[in-house]
């Protein structure tokens, strides 16, 4: 919660889900600088939509995975 609050500010909005789980929903500026923020919070945070942005993160952690296959 401290990353999302850091980010986006007090502003907000945040629906608890669960105990464990809520759900933001936030205009952003989808960047590969967007992509690297979420990967380093983990895989508890994910994208649920709009599909085209969901769509963009899995096309970018394919090709990230694709490069650390690839001999150095």
């Amino acid at each position: 919660m401290g990353a999302i609050l850091d980010r986006f500010g007090t502003d907000v909005i945040i629906q608890k889900t669960d105990r464990e789980h809520f759900r933001i929903r936030q205009e952003v500026a989808v960047s590969g600088q967007f992509f690297g923020w979420l990967v380093g919070l983990g895989a508890g945070v994910r994208i649920v939509s709009p599909q085209n942005v969901v769509d963009a993160m899995e096309h970018r952690l394919e090709e990230i995975l694709g490069r650390s296959e690839s001999p150095v």
